[in-house]
């Protein structure tokens, strides 16, 4: 199995939140995965960089328009999956 790691804004909550991505993440067979909440979407490259060098080979991002346009647009396209998932009503992160 991959190593996994989630980057999300602790102040975004989306369906069942992050507790839901948690149990979702477990039952996949992620039940520890490297685990960063920020309190501004500006600190999210800060903590997917750092995901990367502990190993990280799929990346979760969990946030608004902010988180994921702070990170989405950098990351290189060499480095782990980057998955994108909005949480937020009026997240357009296309």
């Amino acid at each position: 199995m991959p190593m996994v790691a989630v980057v999300a804004h602790a102040g975004k909550s989306f369906g069942g939140g992050l507790g839901e991505l948690r149990e979702v993440l477990a039952r996949e067979g992620f039940a520890d995965p490297l685990w960063y909440e920020v309190a501004k979407s500006w600190k999210a490259p800060k903590y997917a960089r750092r995901a990367l060098k502990q190993g990280a080979e799929v990346l979760f991002v969990w946030g608004g328009d902010g988180t994921i346009r702070s990170l989405a647009p950098s990351w290189p396209p060499t480095t782990a999956p980057l998955n994108l998932n909005a949480a937020s009503t009026s997240c357009s992160p296309a």
